[in-house]
């Protein structure tokens, strides 16, 4: 049997004793047998009882113990934290404790959303079940903590579409007789019915709507602020409109921003998320029925007179032509219901249609379009119905352009291209969801 010992390498031989004597006690002519780490056992002696084992380096590398799955345990250090096993019931009652003090912390914004759902099943189970968390949590004055959470983040007003408050009821019939229950007068609109504004005595400008009407309220504010002779203020609401007074109740807010802004002219674009099933006496109307469209109109003509409550001029801005069929052929009617309410008002109301605005010279949609110098520039957002940048700057522009006669003693204002007095028949299987 060969010599193991003659393997190693030397700078691992033991160095021999001065006495002549091997470390282990045996003579230098004595062989040295090494023994395989594998074989030791628990009291550090081989299997064959033979005695000791030598502990050479070789079975005390870790590298070699890993290897063979030899590895000794590592005992905890004594400062290291100790973990606390507890029961899975324990950790369920955390967990319910926690989920209920979050729900009745957001219920009433739970409800609120829950509200902007569609009408079916489903929004009525969650407004049943929520109802009650939600004046429970009211009560208890929980939901004054999400307030403060979304102030302290730069949330407010913010991503549910409006307040989570809960929404005023609607207008009386009573409170808004068609026959000029404002006493709003009607001059001729070939005149002009504001005042010139100038420095000393600027027009003040509000515009209300949906998400489309934030661009457009941010666009023309830079282009009014180039005058210098008007104020600007914007109260705008993503995913609103007029189908569900449940959600937000434009009309009613309406009276509130007159109130704090006092404007001279009001600016309408609202409708985007309009083409659903409309909320009527706790039921649904479906869309592009009859009965729909006398609905909303009913809320369109209530609208515009709200805004011109005290004699104020009323803009509607009218929806774009988008790159999807079924939203074009919904925006289609609402722009015809849009444009009838108004021109039954000519003394307060106007309506500025933006359908060929974004038209390419075919007629179609178009994503790109030229800039005031010539370029070809993106005007469309990817979702077929925003604007980019650029896009709300020529709505701003059309808009402002087409309001200089309100105050300016020129002819009549120029005429704004129409969408056709017949609504468009539906395409086959036509279904709308409305952007937010």
């Amino acid at each position: 049997m060969p010599d193991l010992g003659q393997r190693r390498p030397l700078s691992t031989m033991p160095a021999p004793s001065p006495a002549g004597q091997a470390p282990d006690g045996r003579g230098d002519g004595e062989p040295r047998r090494l023994v395989d780490d594998a074989r030791l056992v628990s009291d550090g002696t081989t299997p064959a009882g033979r005695g000791p084992a030598v502990p050479t380096r070789a079975a005390r590398s870790p590298i070699r113990e890993r290897r063979r799955g030899l590895a000794p345990l590592r005992r905890p250090l004594a400062d290291a934290p100790q973990r606390t096993a507890h029961p899975a019931g324990y950790v369920l009652v955390a967990g319910g404790t926690c989920f209920l003090l979050w729900l009745l912390m957001f219920a009433p914004t739970l409800q609120h959303n829950a509200q902007a759902g569609p009408l079916g099943i489903r929004r009525t189970a969650a407004l049943d079940v929520l109802g009650p968390v939600a004046a429970l949590s009211r009560t208890l004055h929980l939901n004054g903590l999400t307030h403060v959470t979304n102030e302290a983040l730069g949330r407010q007003g913010q991503g549910s579409g409006g307040s989570t408050e809960p929404v005023p009821p609607p207008p009386t019939p009573s409170s808004h007789p068609h026959g000029g229950g404002h006493a709003v007068q009607s001059p001729n609109p070939s005149v002009p019915v504001l005042p010139k504004p100038t420095k000393s005595h600027p027009l003040s400008v509000l515009v209300v709507g949906d998400s489309l009407a934030i661009g457009l309220g941010t666009s023309i504010a830079s282009t009014l602020a180039r005058t210098g002779v008007f104020r600007m203020y914007m109260d705008a609401r993503i995913s609103t409109g007029l189908s569900r007074p449940d959600y937000f109740n434009w009309p009613v807010q309406i009276r509130f921003d007159i109130a704090r802004y006092n404007p001279d002219i009001v600016v309408i674009m609202l409708g985007g998320n309009d083409p659903q099933p409309l909320l009527y006496q706790g039921h649904g109307v479906a869309v592009n029925t009859a009965q729909w469209l006398r609905l909303y109109s009913e809320r369109v003509d209530l609208m515009a007179r709200e805004s011109a409550a005290g004699g104020r001029q009323v803009v509607w801005v009218g929806l774009p032509i988008t790159n999807k069929p079924n939203f074009n052929w919904a925006y289609r009617r609402q722009n015809t219901v849009y444009r009838q309410v108004q021109t039954q008002h000519p003394g307060f109301a106007r309506y500025f249609d933006i359908w060929r605005l974004f038209q390419s010279a075919n007629g179609h949609y178009a994503p790109y379009l030229e800039d005031p110098s010539g370029d070809l520039v993106l005007m469309r957002a990817a979702d077929g119905v925003h604007m980019t940048p650029p896009g709300y700057q020529r709505l701003a522009a059309f808009v402002f352009d087409q309001m200089r006669p309100m105050w300016r003693k020129t002819a009549s204002p120029s005429p704004t291209p129409t969408v056709g007095s017949t609504p468009p028949a539906a395409p086959t299987g036509a279904t709308t969801t409305a952007p937010r």
